[in-house]
């Protein structure tokens, strides 16, 4: 064994390590095609370096033939696994090329197993080449075939194509730390010329291809295990990045809701499951459906997927439902996501509970309403009252000159009636354009009601029952006893219209706590800071009447509304009543059914309470 083969022998060992590590390393992470393509030609290589060093060792042509034959079948496997590293490395798409090198020199190492023949000759080939003066190089081989000639031209084009299939990647992909690929096929390459040529006899020289080989391994190693490493570095970046991300989705202040791209809900963030009191095992796997209230038709849905399905971002408003059946309203923004091939994978829907805000903006608007009214009422009666003054003087004139014509007579006390009853009218309408100011007293609030009933009695008649609860003993609050008087007689009076064939009006007082958010709900507050909330004492007025729709719900305390035929009724009784229970800083509401009867809740703060 002389020096050339030790050293065949040590770079067949680096290659059989480097070839064991990668398929390790493959087997272990599943990840990375190009490391088990690396790891079969290092073990190839490792095998022609084995091959190489009994050739170098070889005493005779005969001895060095066999090991010359088995050299080139590990040549063929070395070229099957160069192309197939490098169409991993480059993830190469069309493999049109690699299929024909794989089949042509699988062909090639199928045929030289078979018939030995194939490759070589029994015509002696002894080389015996002097380095340095002392490194002496002996090859006994014979000469090669044609097939062999033929091989090796089909080497040289792959290593053509190798090396223009990494120039093309390297000029789309600039990536850090890659390049020694590139290098390492280029000397690769180099050695195999240099071994054709030798081979071919167009020169004779020492083989360099197994120290190219050795070149490759090493050089390749680094390349591999430094982009393993940028890889990892970059991953534990993008994780970090992930987990900042997700953090912030965790805590928005908006609901998130993401489905696949079939509309299957893969993620909810934490708001979304206190918003809609679903958690997020019970959300993941369903339709986004489970949120749906019903108050959506199907083309309002259908439009929305149109739009999505077109890639445009969807934006509008939902009327949803919360596990518990509660009714809510949100403004959503609905983005479909598509990945670098431009393919639909997800929806993202960002979504803000709107429930308080609608009420806010309705219950500014009832207030500024009631403003605007209360302000043309006061025109109104101010013009009116101006006129009956004229009216009222023309016609005592009239009458005091006719006494003695009963029918003009008759005819003017109608006139007068008509005109006391504008005057009351326009009184009317003065009183809830500009209510009395209140004289605010702190008493207990049940004292209160119950010296009401003789004048309830007297308000409701003889049909109608008449029935105290009052739950509320010791309880105080800061009133006007005269306007709670007017609130109570004049929702007797609504009452009784209601009940024309008699029925029975209970009249209960509790105490009531309300939450801030519950006070949004009751209050027509401009602001939030004029909203009352906290212990209140309640008075619940209940008739046993007609009751109403909900389309009139929403109207009762306008003013000049009425459910009544009689046209007397000018609708300012409830209007007025809102009024008071506003200037006590109260909340009013109102729950009324058809032929269920109506009632009316009052609550006005504790005395002792800070508000």
């Amino acid at each position: 064994m002389n020096y050339w083969s030790v050293a065949a022998l040590l770079m067949a060992g680096i290659s059989l390590y480097m070839g064991i590590y990668y398929f390790w390393f493959h087997a272990k992470t599943r990840e990375h095609k190009e490391y088990l393509s690396f790891s079969m030609l290092c073990i190839s290589i490792s095998v022609y370096d084995i091959f190489c060093s009994h050739l170098y060792s070889a005493e005779t042509c005969l001895a060095g033939a066999v090991w010359q034959h088995r050299q080139l079948i590990a040549l063929g496997l070395i070229c099957i696994f160069s192309v197939k590293f490098v169409s991993d490395f480059i993830d190469r798409k069309n493999k049109i090329i690699d299929y024909f090198v794989y089949i042509f020199f699988g062909i090639f190492s199928v045929a030289s197993i078979a018939n030995p023949q194939f490759l070589t000759t029994d015509i002696p080939s002894p080389k015996n080449i002097n380095i340095l003066g002392n490194l002496v190089a002996t090859y006994n081989e014979v000469e090669v075939t044609f097939p062999v000639l033929l091989a090796y031209s089909a080497s040289l084009l792959v290593s053509y194509y190798l090396i223009n299939s990494l120039f093309t990647f390297y000029a789309s992909n600039r990536k850090k730390g890659t390049y020694s690929v590139l290098i390492g096929m280029l000397i690769f390459s180099l050695g195999t010329i240099n071994d054709v040529a030798v081979g071919a006899g167009v020169y004779e020289f020492v083989y360099v291809v197994e120290f190219a080989f050795m070149v490759i391994v090493i050089v390749m190693s680094y390349s591999l295990t430094n982009t393993f490493i940028i890889s990892q570095k970059t991953l534990k970046k993008n994780i970090e990045n992930i987990k900042e991300l997700a953090a912030a989705v965790d805590q928005a202040a908006e609901s998130i809701v993401i489905t696949n791209s079939k509309g299957i809900i893969t993620y909810v963030n934490p708001h979304c499951e206190r918003m809609t009191g679903y958690t997020k095992s019970e959300l993941i796997g369903h339709s986004p459906k489970i949120f749906q209230s019903g108050k959506h038709s199907d083309e309002f849905y259908a439009k929305a997927w149109e739009t999505l399905k077109q890639g445009e971002t969807w934006r509008g408003q939902f009327t949803n439902k919360k596990k518990d059946g509660t009714l809510f309203e949100e403004k959503a923004v609905i983005s479909p996501v598509y990945n670098e091939n431009k393919e639909l994978i997800a929806y993202v829907n960002v979504k803000r509970d709107v429930t308080n805000e609608i009420l806010l903006e309705s219950q500014a608007r009832q207030s500024q309403k009631m403003a605007a009214i209360g302000q043309f009422a006061h025109k109104v009666a101010h013009d009116v009252t101006n006129k009956l003054v004229v009216i009222l003087g023309s016609i005592q004139y009239i009458k005091d000159n006719t006494k003695d014509k009963p029918i003009v007579n008759s005819m003017v006390d109608n006139i007068i009636e008509a005109s006391n009853r504008i005057s009351s009218l326009t009184a009317d309408l003065m009183a809830f354009a500009h209510p009395a100011k209140l004289t605010l007293k702190t008493l207990p609030f049940d004292k209160i009601i119950s010296s009401l009933e003789d004048i309830l009695q007297r308000t409701l008649g003889k049909d109608v029952t008449l029935e105290f609860k009052l739950n509320a003993p010791g309880i105080k609050a800061k009133v006007d006893p005269v306007q709670i008087e007017q609130a109570l007689v004049h929702i007797a009076i609504n009452a009784v219209e209601a009940m024309p064939n008699g029925g029975r009006l209970t009249v209960e007082t509790n105490q009531t706590h309300f939450t801030f958010a519950e006070s949004m709900e009751l209050q027509a507050a401009t602001h939030e800071r004029d909203r009352h909330f906290g212990n209140f004492v309640t008075l619940r007025v209940s008739d046993s009447g007609e009751g109403m729709t909900k389309e009139q719900l929403t109207h009762i305390f306008e003013p000049f509304f009425t459910t009544k035929k009689d046209q007397q009724n000018i609708g300012l009784g409830l209007p007025t009543v809102y009024r008071i229970v506003q200037m006590h800083n109260g909340h009013i509401h109102v729950d009324s059914e058809p032929n269920k009867g109506t009632q009316f809740n009052i609550h006005i703060p504790i005395a002792t309470q800070t508000t």
